[in-house]
């Protein structure tokens, strides 16, 4: 398989001679690609608003990519089959269920404390946590992929 050729991608496909481990690389890789785009410090208007708004995109970087490393290692370390196939198709579930969860459980909470405790400082430092929340909830959602492969493997 050549990164830069499509036919010999295919040909690989075909033959079925990619091995897990290039398979994630290759998908690696791709994510690494799509990532980039969000990495452009003069295309958000939130970066006014978060102080360190270069850190915070690293910060969500890492997040991204230590989940998908780790998430590569659950699968490998179990049966190490099919983790390209096994990781997208948990992921839409994952993703839907884990906001759901977000949701119920979240914003009524954050909403009750911001009406409890109406003081600047507190909404602030309450809005400071909410830019972290897209952090956390790509944690659990790794996590709990993570989770789903152990079971798939079983």
């Amino acid at each position: 398989m050549n990164i830069f050729s499509i036919k010999k991608t295919e040909i690989a496909i075909k033959e079925k001679t990619l091995t897990e481990k290039l398979k994630f690389k290759y998908f690696f890789i791709l994510c690494l690609v799509s990532i980039v785009p969000f990495l452009d410090p003069s295309s958000s208007e939130i970066e006014t608003q978060i102080p360190f708004k270069m850190y915070y995109d690293m910060a969500y970087v890492m997040v991204i990519l230590l989940g998908l490393y780790f998430t590569y290692k659950t699968n490998e370390k179990n049966d190490n089959q099919n983790y390209i196939e096994r990781f997208i198709l948990l992921s839409l579930p994952t993703v839907l269920s884990t906001l759901v969860m977000f949701l119920i459980i979240a914003i009524p909470v954050l909403i009750g404390i911001s009406i409890l405790t109406l003081s600047e400082p507190f909404l602030l430092n309450l809005l400071s946590i909410a830019y972290l929340l897209p952090h956390v909830i790509s944690m659990i959602i790794f996590k709990r992929i993570s989770t789903s492969l152990t079971q798939v493997a079983l």
